[in-house]
């Protein structure tokens, strides 16, 4: 998650990395201080740290794609944005080329159906997904 926003936001997080918990309690304290960070910078989203620890798919993927929804401008009017825009269209297209019923036109109504995410997921990590 904090990779997740550092890479998008293109600025370190500021205080020291969580370690690797094995204990629950403790996993849930780390992902509550990473969502702190994550109201700090603004963004919304519904998810608690329990989903995260729990592996809630739906509620990690809504996180995911509000981080990403936050940093990456897609506004019409900006030549850049919209190159950025087009870009992120093209390699959507690249990746889930061959995937049954999934075709990325816009960021709007393609997203809908959460297929764009499943195969995004299943090209990366095909063992989590079953598509």
């Amino acid at each position: 998650l904090l990779e997740l926003i550092e890479a998008c936001s293109g600025r370190a997080y500021d205080k020291p990395r969580p370690k690797k918990e094995t204990l629950r309690i403790k996993q849930i304290d780390a992902c509550n201080n990473a969502l702190n960070y994550c109201k700090s910078q603004g963004i919304k989203f519904a998810a608690s740290a329990e989903d995260f620890v729990d592996g809630v798919e739906k509620m990690i993927l809504a996180a995911v794609y509000a981080i990403i929804i936050k940093y990456i401008k897609l506004d019409e009017d900006d030549s850049e944005s919209s190159d950025i825009k087009e870009a992120l269209l093209v390699w959507l297209r690249n990746k889930t080329n061959g995937y049954e019923n999934v075709q990325v036109e816009n960021f709007t109504k393609s997203f809908h159906s959460g297929l764009i995410f499943c195969a995004l997921i299943h090209k990366h990590r095909p063992k989590l997904i079953d598509y």
